[in-house]
């Protein structure tokens, strides 16, 4: 895991929330982050198109060993198909622990679980994960 600015610096991008994405992707991410959470079928395009863009934005972040084919990066754009199917997963498992849609008496929040690690020796040892609602959807 990374620390906890980037993993809200992860949030942002998941939820659509920075002021540089052009004013569609804005809105697409507005729009279907819940479905991709919810694990919707029909997501609006977020997991083929806005998943591997998160991804590529914050590769630094999951790994050195992730696949990466640069001949899918288009004008600003990254396929799908840059990444290894499992690498794909992988990350977006990862996505989905840093974000989590919950629902609390009727009414589903958008949360984010941050996750404090410490390194003791050569292994990482979880200090703290908390998950907080950040806001209703």
């Amino acid at each position: 895991m990374c620390d906890i600015s980037t993993q809200l610096d992860i949030v942002d991008a998941l939820i659509g929330w920075e002021p540089e994405l052009a004013e569609n992707t804005i809105d697409r991410r507005e729009k279907n982050y819940g479905s991709f959470f919810k694990e919707v079928d029909n997501d609006g395009g977020y997991q083929k198109i806005d998943v591997p863009m998160i991804a590529y934005q914050f590769l630094f972040v999951f790994g050195d060993n992730i696949s990466f084919d640069m001949q899918f990066v288009r004008d600003e754009r990254v396929i799908w198909r840059a990444f290894q199917p499992e690498d794909l997963f992988m990350i977006e498992m990862t996505m989905h622990q840093i974000g989590r849609m919950k629902k609390q008496n009727g009414t589903t929040f958008f949360c984010i679980t941050l996750t404090m690690l410490f390194i003791f020796g050569d292994s990482l040892v979880l200090i703290a994960s908390a998950s907080h609602p950040i806001f209703s959807v």
